[in-house]
């Protein structure tokens, strides 16, 4: 079998669109117009048809298919079945080879995505040949699509591209406009590796003048930790101190990276976001990808109703007025939209007037545009029908950077009101101090984990290593301004503070931390949780002394979480402790919560809420991924196995019926266990679950967090209606 392997991105121009993708195409003008793309190899579509005839791989699903039972319960189970079989492919030797050959030229970390792939199928972070082919499969067979009614299977075969991700210095995305004017690109960036979706890292800023070539606005974001790339993953890093409150770019990179920009904006129509990263002194762009927004805010401004060509961008928004001869001008007023048949120099003194103009034609003459671009006015031309159309006083919105003009629809009033409030509470997990103000809202009745690493992560080094240097104020100072910065942003909110739960390997990207850290094979399920604080109190110490000064200052009580402990005696051990050295009870103004992470820890409840708890905490990601024997922390393994909503509810209900439990014996009564859930993975049907079993809070997300509150709300409704 002739099977071209790899084909270099050089090389992309030589094959038609459906052999090598609408992504990769564009990546290859850029290229060859010098802008430096980092390297990319692509495996055909041709190839990988080939793969299929000559491995019978179509006859191979038709059989699972064939095999399977009909009922709709085993769709899910049959698709996996079907995405199993094509992960198990063997790859000709000749790819393989050249596969290896190309990664052995460029070492290092890449991803491998289709050019139709969503964020959930692309594999980044990818290392080792071995990996590399197991993702390239995992890619494949991931676009697979099954009709179940029909018994009818699509195998697509886009072509895959693998690309080289380095160790980014400071990477970000940078618009070819900016949101705040037509005339601006904008550049965000961040320290290591830009995440969109990770939100504890706020990028700096950074505009620049589309005219002059010259930087115009540069905004510092404060930033303490940073991305870095790990086997599947990425894994939090401090921010060197000298680096945190420092730009990422200096004025001679950010021009340097605007040039790259201003020609992508120059050969491309429309509006586009652009990846990239900087590493050894070069910048790499990774991808670009239309900009939504400007449609997104079209589509919800009203209906267009002329399309045409744009000469002059901007957006502008005014009434009608049909201008068809001179004599007309007096009459116009500031601000209107101007329609004419063809524009000409007769119309000259409206242009001081007018907001925009649309014409039917164009400019009659060229020398036209001139006075078009220094009044700054927003011009669409060659609409055919604009003077038959628009009518006199319509009001429109002409989108002069994509040539739309839009009927303005008139909004329905709404009636604003305030979150009401429910029995089952939202609270979030959280940990930027600095996002304490965007993440608590009116839907946020309180802060369900506070997660301590943020606050350990930012100062940069091993704690141990702090306290032994006799920088335990710097340390106890940080915690305790991170509690009361979330304190502060709600009149009388509740807050649960989770104890320090880094890892062996999170803690090793902290400097100093050779001498604390043991060597783990796997640090999730190795030294933490109980057996750390067991080992050494110090730090829990220091948590608590932290703690007592904040709930000195109001009556507003706290909660002390206390994550993967794995027997009821490690708790009670700690229990103790805290007793006797902090003088530590029930009732106090804060709480002791047990987090849920292990079956253990569910099945042997009983035994934990003999401690007389404040509440518990189901970890619903921790939980369902040791039911199923798999790392959380390893994103390839843990997505082969979604929630197991029955097991779930099961567990879920095992948890409550022994809170309910506990809590209706006499002695319990004036102080019961609070039983909260919570979710990182915004899974709705967890929230719903939890809710109908009477759970008192549940966990999400910031952004999840109005969905929670609206969805907890009609259960609740729901509920009073059957009463």
């Amino acid at each position: 079998m002739n099977i071209p392997a790899l084909i270099p991105l050089a090389k992309a121009g030589e094959y038609p669109q459906v052999e090598v993708g609408e992504q990769i195409k564009q990546l290859a003008k850029l290229q060859q117009r010098g802008l430096p793309i980092a390297e990319t190899v692509i495996i055909l579509r041709s190839t990988l048809e080939k793969i299929v005839d000559h491995g019978n791989l179509a006859q191979s699903l038709r059989k699972i298919i064939d095999k399977s039972p009909k009922n709709e319960e085993e769709q899910t189970k049959l698709l996996s079945r079907l995405q199993l079989a094509i992960r198990k492919v063997a790859l000709p030797p000749k790819i393989i080879k050249e596969i290896i050959s190309w990664h052995e030229q460029n070492p290092g970390f890449v991803r491998i995505f289709t050019d139709s792939s969503d964020d959930q199928h692309i594999q980044e972070n990818v290392i080792g040949d071995a990996n590399i082919i197991d993702s390239i499969l995992l890619v494949w067979s991931k676009q697979i699509q099954l009709d179940f009614q029909q018994r009818q299977l699509k195998l697509f075969a886009q072509p895959i591209l693998i690309q080289h991700q380095g160790e980014a210095e400071v990477s970000g995305v940078a618009a070819t406009q900016s949101p705040t004017s037509k005339l601006k690109l904008k550049i965000s960036s961040v320290w290591g590796v830009f995440d969109p979706n990770f939100l504890e890292i706020e990028p700096d800023q950074f505009e620049v003048d589309l005219r002059t070539k010259q930087v115009t606005q540069r905004h510092l974001n404060p930033q303490y930790i940073q991305l870095q790339r790990k086997t599947d993953h990425l894994q939090e890093k401090a921010v060197l101190h000298y680096k945190q409150n420092q730009l990422t770019l200096e004025n001679d990179q950010v021009l340097r990276l605007s040039h790259s920009i201003i020609t992508i904006k120059r050969l491309f129509f429309g509006d586009y976001l652009v990846n990239w990263f900087y590493q050894n002194g070069q910048f790499f762009i990774t991808d670009i990808t239309p900009d939504s927004s400007a449609t997104n805010i079209e589509s919800s401004l009203g209906k267009t109703i002329l399309t045409g060509d744009s000469i002059q961008p901007g957006i502008v928004s005014g009434t009608v007025f049909n201008l068809t001869n001179k004599n007309q001008i007096s009459q116009l007023n500031h601000g209107q939209v101007a329609i004419v048949s063809q524009l000409t120099p007769d119309y000259l003194p409206a242009l001081s007037k007018v907001a925009a103009i649309i014409c039917d034609r164009g400019l009659s003459s060229q020398m036209l545009s001139k006075h078009i671009s220094q009044h700054a006015l927003p011009t669409i031309i060659n609409t055919r029908h604009a003077t038959r159309y628009l009518t006199p006083g319509l009001s429109v919105i002409v989108n002069a950077n994509s040539g739309h003009i839009l009927a303005v629809t008139k909004k329905k009033t709404h009636l604003s009101f305030t979150a009401q409030p429910t029995m089952i509470k939202t609270y979030v997990s959280a940990g930027n101090p600095h996002k304490a103000d965007q993440y608590i809202t009116d839907h946020v009745d309180g802060v369900g984990v506070l997660r301590s690493e943020y606050t350990f992560a930012s100062l940069g080094e091993h704690p141990k290593y702090l306290l032994k240097s006799k920088k335990r104020t710097q340390l106890k100072n940080a915690l305790k301004k991170t509690i009361q910065t979330y304190r502060q942003t709600k009149k009388n909110l509740p807050l649960i503070y989770r104890t320090l739960d880094l890892t062996s390997q999170e803690f090793k990207a902290l400097a100093f931390a050779n001498s604390f850290e043991p060597d783990e094979s796997n640090p999730y399920l190795g030294y933490r949780g109980g057996i750390r604080t067991l080992n050494n109190f110090e730090l829990l110490d220091l948590e608590m002394e932290v703690l007592q000064e904040v709930a000195l200052e109001n009556n507003v009580p706290l909660g002390l979480m206390l994550p993967f402990v794995r027997t009821s005696s490690e708790l009670q051990l700690i229990k103790n402790y805290l007793s006797k050295k902090h003088h530590f009870k029930p009732g106090s103004k804060i709480g002791l919560w047990l987090q849920l992470n292990t079956p253990e820890n569910i099945y042997q409840l009983d035994h934990y809420l003999a401690s007389n708890l404040a509440g518990v905490s189901f970890n619903a990601r921790s939980v369902h991924a040791l039911m199923h024997g798999v790392d959380p922390d390893n994103p390839d393994i843990f997505s082969l196995y979604p929630y197991d909503i029955s097991l779930m509810e099961q567990l879920l209900t095992t948890v409550i019926e022994a809170i309910k439990n506990k809590n209706s014996h006499h002695d319990n009564m004036h102080s019961p266990t609070k039983a909260m859930i919570h979710i990182e993975d915004n899974n709705l049907r967890l929230v719903e679950i939890a809710a109908k079993l009477g759970y008192d809070i549940v966990t999400v997300k910031p952004d999840f967090a109005p969905r929670t509150k609206q969805r907890i709300r009609e259960i609740e409704e729901q509920k009073l209606k059957q009463i």
